[in-house]
């Protein structure tokens, strides 16, 4: 792995970064954006100057996945002309590993996560991040633009939020709470709509499983329910445009290992829904109504985010497979799992 510092355009591969301080407080900057890229040249510049173009006190952080086209030349370019980009060059570990790479290396206290094919649509990080220091937040929400490629059309998630008007400047709630209000509305988990206090994420481990798709379920539901204090706010401003197109990630991984991606996510959740089954007895020989009350709509709601994990490999994955893969991959689809479906997303699963 090559890390690009200033003044270091010819570091030799390293595995640790040297001379290059780690989640340090001194000289803290306000936020910190990390910028995964592979293979994205048609892409880049764009979602580059919109992040050089945030007038805030930044660091971008772009880490070179492995791209074989031109993106690393495109990166290269950049990191030559903003003292405020570092540029890391590795061999191609995948999305998760990549977000950590940033994570780890971020100064800023603040983070956000942007994918190198889309770019930000808000200008005024600044007003943001503002608001999340007024109400020391460790999550501040907004809405995620839906930009599909090949015919140009776009909506915005999630719907407007109930708990927002034109009277106040956010909905502040807790982690569990922002959970439960997301997922009864038309929300699938994703980083995009949120800007992170890096310190929250630090000192409670967060961070995305390696190896694996569909990263971002497990992740939102360990930044929502860690512990019972988390602090977010919802603002009702569009943070994001996530591009949907054709040979993009999510759309080209037509084949089994996206369902053994999805297994093994939701295997993870899994192990959290039993952890609140533990709490949930714990509760209720401390005769804690009220507590066990909370608890079983956590594990509700990580119920939910499974469901919703399966709904989208079903209806964006298999129903569009062969049926020689279909078969290949029809195990994945339990009793359990299709009950799920068919109760928090309200639809038959046909196999």
């Amino acid at each position: 792995m090559k890390l690009n510092y200033r003044g270091y355009n010819n570091a030799k591969p390293t595995n640790q970064p040297t001379n290059q301080p780690t989640n340090q407080p001194t000289n803290q900057i306000s936020i910190s954006f990390v910028v995964p890229v592979y293979n994205v040249e048609k892409y880049l510049a764009e979602c580059l100057d919109s992040l050089v173009s945030q007038t805030i006190d930044k660091e971008i952080i772009i880490i070179n996945d492995g791209s074989t086209d031109g993106s690393l030349a495109i990166a290269e370019d950049y990191f030559s002309r903003y003292p405020f980009i570092t540029l890391v060059n590795q061999h191609n570990r995948g999305l998760s590993a990549s977000r950590n790479v940033g994570l780890k290396m971020a100064r800023g206290k603040y983070i956000y996560f942007i994918d190198s094919d889309d770019y930000l649509i808000e200008r005024d990080f600044e007003l943001l991040l503002n608001l999340a220091e007024q109400h020391q937040v460790d999550v501040l929400n907004g809405l995620r633009r839906h930009y599909h490629d090949n015919d140009q059309s776009s909506y915005v998630r999630p719907p407007e939020s109930p708990h927002l008007t034109q009277h106040n400047q956010g909905d502040l709630t807790d982690g569990a709470t922002h959970l439960h209000r997301m997922l009864s509305r038309d929300w699938a988990p994703g980083v995009h709509y949120s800007i992170f206090r890096t310190a929250f994420l630090i000192e409670n481990s967060i961070d995305f499983p390696e190896g694996l798709t569909a990263e971002d379920a497990l992740f939102t539901v360990d930044v929502y329910t860690t512990k019972p204090d988390v602090k977010v706010m919802e603002v009702s401003r569009e943070f994001y445009c996530y591009r949907q197109r054709e040979n993009s990630i999510t759309t080209t991984l037509t084949h089994a290992k996206f369902f053994t991606d999805i297994f093994a996510i939701c295997q993870h959740l899994f192990r959290r829904v039993e952890k609140y089954d533990n709490k949930i007895t714990q509760a209720q020989t401390n005769l804690d109504d009220e507590q066990v009350s909370k608890l079983q709509q956590i594990k509700l709601d990580i119920i939910r985010v499974i469901a919703i994990s399966y709904g989208i490999a079903y209806r964006y994955q298999y129903l569009k497979f062969s049926p020689e893969l279909q078969q290949h991959v029809r195990h994945y689809f339990t009793p359990q799992i299709t009950q799920f479906m068919q109760q928090f997303l309200g639809y038959e699963v046909s196999l």
